[in-house]
């Protein structure tokens, strides 16, 4: 959970703009290129319109003469017109506007009749223009020291446009017009309300400017806030200019390519898609933004069709490609763990084994963590063994995260955000098997990574700028997400933050294109452009793709009998700071784990193993998705097909002689390999018990005990999860011989050969009472684990299976027979 500030500190400091190369020298953006003399047009540039637009709202008798508009009007006022004409006017200078505190209108929607912010913060921006596309210098999260009573805002502006109407022209003077994407986002969090502002310009003055803000991604709080400012216009001009310009146009050029969502139906006429099974489930007035990514297309939906998104209070947003949307928690998985992939990819295999408290000083005094190892792989998963509670979100909605995600100093070992982060018990022998859900761990975690990643490239060295400079800026993602928020608020005002350490577990900002190109790249399991920008076996075991490490067990129990997940489906999962979703029956015969990131309020971006990627962006805390598995399997199925071959070797023996039958599992439409188990069959005949998959999709068998005679071997694959039950493709099963007890942590069994210190096992009669546990001691005949409690009693006979299953995601297959003689 991320809740608003109650207090800020109040403070003011000079407005001050840096240059793009200032910027670019700080590490605050990626290098830009050597200036060139003109700059790159922008795909789509120029303009064909006439100018001939009839307008109604903000006409330019209202922005030439002073204004306090009654109320805000519809966002088509800020959009660019059909018929707009390229701009008489090029801007290049800084546009300050004159004392936003002072005047304004505002209106409470939710929670805001006191404690919020009811004005704009300072605005001074630093513009250049391509064509018609207008460029802020400072694209990314600016620090605007705002001081006004109640919450106060810092500030996201993105690329705006330019263009000319016949109308814009009178006493005042002959101008074009411009209008700008704005976001203020509350200080020390990660809310985003989404507005417009606008104005007239030529070449040395503006008009009045126009905004409204009437949009938002925020559970907590919502308002209208609207007005007409004056302004100021200071022409200049601006180092690097062509450089931004030219950057502007790249990233444009490199956004994937998008379409409205009613396309998808008719790019894919023959799968019969019912296009209102997406976004169903989420109150309407909720949704910010929600669309479908598949075969390198972002479908989005948007303010003109029947699946709408992309919405205001006042109609369709001006600027849906650059809308901001709050990370929240999906930087837990696109940020924290992610980095970790990238550590790996850059300093090798050992580094999820790393032991916090080496990389993290403030450890060194905190009793809850200076004791025991605790891994960055741990952190990652939120299994450190430290919590109080393991109620799915108890500790998350305590008093002790509340104050941690409220904190904006970093703190000490016992103060601020650091403080709070180390304020959780430890619990001996459960790091690694016990999961409990904690912000605090991927903080601790970046914190932690930031150390390592000093220790290897120097003190100086940055962990987001490495993601920044690493993995985000070749992956083209959006220049005003190429920031985040950090403590202390403490950069100069009109700057982004470059001081301070992550947050990590919150405070990134997407656009769709954003979240499209991060899906992609999970789903190409960390690759981008022939690229690996993240390590593949991290990857791998993030998206439930890999059977040696499929995370922690997300079902939390205790005394009380909560439960959240089945384990004979094998559960939610949560792994490298991705979730993952067991279907209950959405695609027949299809068992599956769907990995998703998820975010507060009501994000969620869920990754389908067919390729398809559906998302969506909300603030009513609605997380209803389930539909969408079985709408995106008529694209294509989540269950691959597969091909089961088996070879034997030698394929003539003497009777006593052994034989090895290897079986292979392919499946053509998957970038990663077959996982489940194989069961060699002689003449129809089981051959010992089923046999995992490695990590290649092939299984080996060795026995001497065939017959004398001709031999037809075959080889029937049982994929991971298959028809939602994990028992179905465990490679070991055994049962109780005695009852087990909710309160239990041994439980007696008929046998544990097959078993080893670390495995998940499932136990119960797959229902909802079904339990999971990480074994930490076994005999011949008993199990024992820490941490977790049975959600239930389990009598005598009820089954206990290994349950180190992946996500499943392929169909069952068996292989032509492969003859064997013995003589």
């Amino acid at each position: 959970m991320h809740r608003r500030s109650a207090v800020h500190s109040r403070w003011r400091r000079p407005l001050l703009l840096l240059s793009a190369g200032a910027l670019a020298a700080a590490g605050l953006i990626a290098p830009l290129p050597a200036a060139a003399a003109t700059a790159n047009p922008v795909p789509g540039d120029p303009l064909t319109g006439n100018g001939a637009v009839s307008r109604t709202l903000l006409p330019y008798s209202q922005l030439t003469n002073p204004q306090n508009p009654s109320g805000p009007v519809d966002d088509a006022a800020f959009a660019l017109p059909a018929a707009a004409a390229p701009p008489r006017s090029t801007f290049e200078g800084t546009l300050t506007l004159t004392n936003p505190a002072g005047s304004g209108r505002f209106k409470n929607i939710k929670s805001c009749s006191t404690g919020c912010g009811k004005h704009l913060p300072p605005i001074s921006l630093d513009l250049v223009q391509n064509g018609s596309h207008l460029i802020p210098t400072v694209q990314g999260l600016t620090i605007t020291g705002d001081t006004q009573s109640g919450s106060t805002y810092n500030l996201i502006v993105g690329p705006g446009r330019a263009w000319s109407e016949n109308g814009d022209t009178g006493t005042a003077g002959t101008f074009s017009r411009a209008s700008l994407p704005i976001a203020l986002v509350d200080r020390n969090q990660n809310c985003v309300h989404n507005g417009e502002l606008s104005f007239l310009y030529n070449t040395t003055s503006v008009s009045n400017v126009a905004y409204q803000v009437t949009a938002e991604t925020c559970a907590l709080h919502q308002f209208d806030m609207w007005g007409q400012l004056a302004a100021t216009y200071n022409a200049h001009s601006v180092p690097n200019a062509v450089a931004l310009e030219n950057a502007h146009a790249a990233e444009v050029g490199n956004r994937m390519p998008t379409k409205p969502l009613s396309a998808l139906a008719t790019d894919y006429p023959t799968a019969g898609l019912n296009l209102a099974t997406f976004g169903s489930g989420i109150t309407p007035s909720a949704m910010t933004s929600y669309g479908v990514v598949y075969n390198g297309v972002n479908y989005v939906a948007g303010g003109t069709s029947a699946n709408k998104g992309c919405q205001t209070r006042y109609g369709t947003y001006a600027f849906c490609q650059d809308m901001r949307l709050p990370s929240y928690s999906t930087a837990k998985s696109a940020f924290a763990g992610l980095s970790m992939a990238r550590l790996v990819q850059d300093f090798g295999s050992a580094v999820p084994n790393l032991d916090l408290k080496d990389y993290v000083p403030e450890m060194a005094s905190s009793g809850n963590w200076n004791s025991a190892q605790v891994t960055f792989n741990n952190a990652a998963d939120m299994a450190t063994g430290n919590f109080n509670s393991q109620l799915y979100e108890s500790d998350e909605n305590g008093a002790n995260t509340t104050s941690f995600l409220n904190a904006e100093p970093y703190g000490t070992a016992t103060t601020g955000k650091m403080g709070y982060a180390l304020g959780y018990a430890h619990h001996a022998g459960e790091q690694g098997n016990t999961w409990a859900y904690h912000s605090v761990d991927h903080f601790l975690l970046a914190q932690a990574e930031t150390g390592y990643l000093q220790s290897q490239r120097g003190p100086s060295a940055d962990l987001f700028n490495l993601m920044r400079d690493e993995v985000y800026t070749p992956l083209h993602l959006n220049a005003g997400t190429l920031t985040t928020e950090r403590t202390d608020n403490a950069s100069a005002a009109g700057t982004s933050p470059t001081t301070g350490r992550l947050f990590a577990a919150y405070g990134l900002f997407w656009t769709v294109d954003d979240i499209a190109k991060l899906a992609t790249l999970f789903q190409n399991n960390g690759a981008a452009g022939g690229t690996q920008l993240a390590d593949r076996g991290q990857m791998l075991t993030a998206m439930q793709r890999s059977s040696t490490d499929t995370g922690v067990a997300a079902v939390s129990a205790d005394l009380t009998g909560h439960g959240d997940g089945t384990a004979a489906s094998g559960g939610y999962r949560y792994s490298n700071g991705l979730w993952a979703y067991p279907t209950t029956g959405q695609v027949p015969g299809c068992g599956l784990r769907v990995p998703f990131m998820s975010g507060y309020g009501g994000i969620t971006i869920a990754m389908m193993p067919n390729g398809a990627t559906y998302y969506y962006v909300s603030d009513n805390n609605e997380f209803g998705w389930a539909s969408t598995v079985a709408e995106l399997n008529k694209l294509s199925p989540m269950c691959a097909p597969t091909t089961t071959t088996v070879t034997a070797s030698p394929a003539a023996v003497t009777a006593g002689q052994p034989v090895t039958l290897t079986a292979s599992v392919g499946a053509a439409t998957r970038s990663w390999a077959a996982t489940g188990t194989v069961q060699f069959q002689d003449n129809g005949l089981n051959l010992g018990t089923p046999v995992a998959l490695d990590s290649t999709g092939n299984a080996s068998y060795t026995t001497n005990s065939l017959g004398s005679g001709p031999h037809s071997i075959t080889a029937v694959y049982a994929p991971d999860l298959s028809n939602d039950t994990g028992t179905a493709s465990s490679p070991f099963r055994t049962t109780l011989t005695s009852s087990c007890s909710t309160t239990a942590t041994t439980c007696k069994v008929a046998s544990t050969a097959g078993l080893k210190v670390g495995d998940t096992i499932g136990m119960g009669s797959a229902t909802l009472t079904d339990d999971t546990h990480v074994i930490t001691a076994l005999t011949p005949t008993s199990i024992t684990w820490v941490g977790a409690y049975q959600q239930a009693g389990h009598s005598s006979g009820q089954a206990v299976w290994l349950q180190n299953t992946a996500g499943g995601g392929f169909a069952a297959s068996t292989s032509a027979g492969v003859g064997v003689t013995v003589s």
